[in-house]
């Protein structure tokens, strides 16, 4: 990684590189073993899948209708494996590692929430975190609130009708029609977040969690709507079904 120092002596990293790093290390930790996280070449192959995907991805989207066919017999296969694997072995880090750079980019912005966030942090909340990746309210809610106001995409759940069909609202979707969810949009509209425009970090946190807090300098328009960063059942930023990540 690029280590950028200037003429005073002050050292500065790239937050996505260093980000992404930490993310697809963190992961291959978790699931593959101390080795395999310490393996170069594996955490290439590791961060190259993912992106590679994700392009090849788009580029399949532009191919013509006629060698569709084609693709799809040999691709379906492919597909299906590495599926499998993924249900095996969380290899996923694009999302995780924006949402991160944007959670440190609005700490920045915010440095109000520094403080109360690192206390959580050193608190005995903390060991619970480790067990069960639950229990920091706090931490929860202020990257749950970054994802919301900086989305990492502003388009989510893409698909495409397979016949045609009707929406509960009566919108007719015909066969080959795309159908999405403007996740910006939706985070960003203030018929189900007050003062949407606006950055409130612990926005999902319980009111009664945050009585010791100096309510005067963080901006809280809307307390008592607590939910789990994790929760996919109405947050469309992480994708939906089987595919959320």
């Amino acid at each position: 990684m690029d280590v950028i120092e200037n003429s005073v002596g002050i050292k500065a990293l790239p937050l996505y590189s260093m980000v992404k790093e930490a993310v697809v290390h963190a992961n291959a930790l978790s699931f593959f073993g101390r080795d395999l996280a310490h393996d170069q070449v594996f955490l290439k192959s590791a961060t190259d899948f993912i992106e590679s995907t994700l392009l090849f991805a788009e580029i399949i989207r532009l191919v013509p209708t006629a060698i569709a066919p084609t693709i799809h017999d040999i691709l379906v296969p492919i597909a299906e494996q590495r599926l499998e694997e993924v249900s095996r072995h969380r290899l996923g880090h694009n999302v995780a590692a924006h949402t991160i750079c944007f959670a440190v980019h609005d700490l920045c912005l915010h440095p109000e929430y520094i403080e109360p966030l690192r206390k959580e942090l050193e608190s005995p909340l903390r060991d619970g975190f480790e067990q069960t990746g639950t229990g920091l309210p706090l931490l929860d809610s202020f990257i749950r609130e970054s994802a919301r106001t900086t989305p990492v995409e502003s388009i989510s759940t893409r698909r495409q009708a397979l016949e045609p069909f009707v929406l509960s609202g009566g919108h007719k979707v015909e066969m080959g029609d795309m159908v999405c969810t403007p996740a910006r949009a939706m985070m960003k509209d203030p018929a189900h977040f007050a003062a949407p425009q606006a950055f409130s970090g612990f926005r999902f946190v319980k009111p009664e969690l945050l009585v010791d807090l100096d309510r005067s300098r963080l901006q809280v328009p809307q307390p008592g709507q607590p939910r789990s960063l994790t929760d996919a059942t109405d947050w469309q930023v992480w994708g939906t079904g089987r595919m959320v990540w």
